[in-house]
Formats: C-alpha cells, sequence, structure tokens
C-alpha cells in the first residue's frame, strides 16, 4: 500500500486522513489501521461509494477494498471495538458524552 494520498476534498471527507490518523494510533501496523479507517468511513457516510473512500485513504487497488475489509473482519486481530472508538471520537462534538 501506498501513503494517503490528497485527491480533491468532497465535503464530507474533508476529516478522512485525521481517521486514518487516528487509526494508526489505535493499530501501527499501518495496513491494518487503513483497512479499520475504510469501516469507520463507510459507517459515517453509508451512501458513500467504498471505492471513493479508499482513494481518499490511499488503497493500492479501491476497487478491491470492500473484499479486503470482509477478509480483515474474519480474522483474529479485528476489533469491531476500535470501529466503534473511533466513530464516537469523530461524532463526539456532535454528541457530547453520549457518543463516547
Amino acid at each position: 500500500m501506498t501513503n494517503v494520498v490528497a485527491l480533491p476534498q468532497h465535503p464530507d471527507m474533508r476529516f478522512s486522513l485525521s481517521v486514518f490518523d487516528q487509526a494508526v494510533a489505535l493499530e501501527p501496523n499501518r495496513d491494518r489501521a487503513r483497512l479499520v479507517a475504510l469501516d469507520v468511513l463507510t459507517n459515517i457516510f453509508p451512501g458513500m461509494p467504498m471505492i471513493r473512500i479508499a482513494l481518499h485513504l490511499g488503497f493500492d487497488h479501491p476497487a478491491k477494498a470492500s473484499t479486503r475489509l470482509q477478509q480483515a473482519k474474519a480474522r483474529d486481530w479485528w476489533d469491531d471495538t476500535r470501529v466503534d472508538h473511533l466513530i464516537g471520537c469523530l461524532v463526539e462534538h456532535q454528541y457530547g458524552e453520549r457518543a463516547l
């Protein structure tokens, strides 16, 4: 995988890079963190195509991101708590303590 690339920003994706940075803080393996960030962003923006989110996150093969995410969720290292934590951090300003 390559580093996160800066693409023309969709208004709703303005914090995609910060989501990736927060995912790296929880999961030091950058490939795994990218998958965690992908799951977070697809949960927050369900109407946005996963390929577009994968492009923002710098996936080498954005069209295969969905398959890679499903494979990751079947692995023993996957933990939905990381995803929930990041979503809570992102919506905290809107919901206060209820988000955490």
